[in-house]
This record gives structure tokens, C-alpha cells and sequence, in this order.
């Protein structure tokens, strides 16, 4: 059980859900941006503008400011968000609003999508080494956004996948 907004950024669990309006899920957002424990990097991707694999790539790119180099498609998002040099932290908070419209992703983009986020959470947490670049483990988690009435789905969706969520 999470006992306050400060659990979210400490490791395990590392993906979260939170149902409910949006303007409640803005306030949590704020909550979170204001930690500075650690220099933390927390950042909104809109839902709804993800809705197909273009557009969440353009999502994805604006919120985060992906570089030049990237090429919207699975490979190249993965090595962005494994990457993410360009904002380093000591923790990064992925927050995703209305994310019951990720549903709307062709199944095989749905799981590439979740698989990526899955692997990158490990990545960020074991910390990497590729020789010229070592990394320490770094907290890198997510909370999921919907409303009340699609969060059984979401849910259900979601651990198909096999991403397993912790209520906020």
C-alpha cells in the first residue's frame, strides 16, 4: 500500500494506476513535480494523444523531448526512453492521463508499447553498462490514469501484457 506520494519514487512497485478525474490526477502530478528529495524528473504524456503509433510517437517525442536522431518506431523509442541523457535525474515518474486510450493501439502496438515501458522500468532499475556508458539504478516508474468505469479493462489489459499495478 502506498502511504504517501514521496513511496512512488523509491523502487518497487513500479507501476501504479490512479482512476478518477483528471483534474485529481493533475493535482497528484503537481504533488509529485514538487518533490525534491532527489532531483526528480516527472512528466504528463496525454492519453488521448496516443491513440494510434504515429501519435503517440509525436506524445512521447514532445513530452520528452526526444533528440533529433529519433525515427518514430519501436526501436528508436525504446533507445529514447532507455536513454534520456538529455534529462537526467536521480528518479523519473512517467505519468500517463486517460490512459485507457492507449486501448484504441492495434494489439501488436499495445504490446510493444508495454513490453518497452516494461524492460526500460528493469533497465532503469539494474542500471546499465555499455562500456563507454555506465549508468547506476535509477527509480523509473509509472502511474497508468483512467476513469472509474475503465479501469477494470485497463487493468485487465495491462496484465495480459504482463504489467501489474499497484493502486495510488
Amino acid at each position: 500500500m502506498i502511504t504517501s506520494t514521496f513511496d512512488v519514487i523509491l523502487g518497487e512497485p513500479y507501476f501504479y494506476i490512479r482512476n478518477g478525474e483528471v483534474s485529481e490526477f493533475t493535482d497528484l502530478y503537481w504533488k509529485l513535480k514538487r518533490i525534491n528529495s532527489k532531483k526528480t524528473i516527472t512528466k504528463v504524456v496525454r492519453g488521448q494523444k496516443c491513440m494510434t503509433v504515429e501519435k503517440l510517437f509525436d506524445e512521447f517525442s514532445a513530452v520528452y523531448q526526444f533528440p533529433y536522431y529519433f525515427s518514430a518506431n519501436w526501436n528508436s523509442f525504446e533507445e529514447c526512453i532507455n536513454d534520456l541523457a538529455w534529462l537526467q535525474a536521480d528518479a523519473y515518474i512517467m505519468c500517463i492521463s486517460n490512459a485507457e486510450n492507449l486501448l484504441q493501439l492495434s494489439n501488436s502496438d499495445f504490446d510493444s508499447f508495454t513490453s518497452i515501458l516494461a524492460d526500460s522500468v528493469r533497465e532503469w532499475q539494474d542500471g546499465r553498462n555499455l562500456g563507454a556508458v555506465v549508468t547506476s539504478s535509477t527509480p523509473f516508474n509509472i502511474i497508468f490514469h483512467c476513469a472509474k468505469e475503465n479501469e477494470y479493462e485497463l487493468i485487465m489489459k495491462l496484465r495480459e501484457s504482463g504489467i501489474l499495478l499497484e493502486r495510488l
